[in-house]
């Protein structure tokens, strides 16, 4: 999640030992790739920095799985960490993504990069989307 340079709290899930009580398969010994903002405080460049490193670290991760490995990423998650993932993916920073707070986005491995192969889907819902969102829109286009 991204919560801007405005907030002065950047919530923090509960430990995984307490998760393990309501999620009994979770792996409570599990080490975050990225630490989250400590001070609450992030710049957009801050999060696209923070999600593209997980995506590198996530990636390297399957790929050290071999041949059999995963070759599709399904994302499904909220708009300002979802559009940081597909600029990762898509190696662009400054890519024109817009995110339904409630979205789909699908990728497909080429070679050593990604196509995204479903954008924003939301026929799922049944509103469809909900409030797309851009970080153009919300804070004015921001340089990175």
């Amino acid at each position: 999640e991204w919560y801007g340079t405005e907030r002065t709290f950047y919530p923090h899930p509960a430990d995984l030992v307490s998760l393990s009580g309501f999620f009994p398969r979770i792996n409570t010994s599990y080490v975050p790739m990225v630490a989250l903002p400590q001070d609450g405080s992030e710049t957009e460049a801050q999060c696209h920095d923070r999600v593209r490193i997980t995506m590198e670290r996530i990636i390297s991760s399957c790929d050290g799985a071999g041949p059999q490995g995963p070759r599709t990423i399904l994302l499904v998650g909220h708009a300002a960490s979802v559009i940081s993932v597909v600029r990762a993916l898509l190696a662009d920073p400054m890519a024109p993504v817009e995110s339904g707070t409630c979205c789909v986005f699908e990728f497909k491995r080429e070679g050593r990069g990604w196509r995204m192969v479903r954008e924003n889907a939301s026929s799922f819902l049944s509103e469809q989307d909900v409030r797309s969102w851009t970080f153009e829109a919300e804070y004015g286009v921001i340089a990175i």
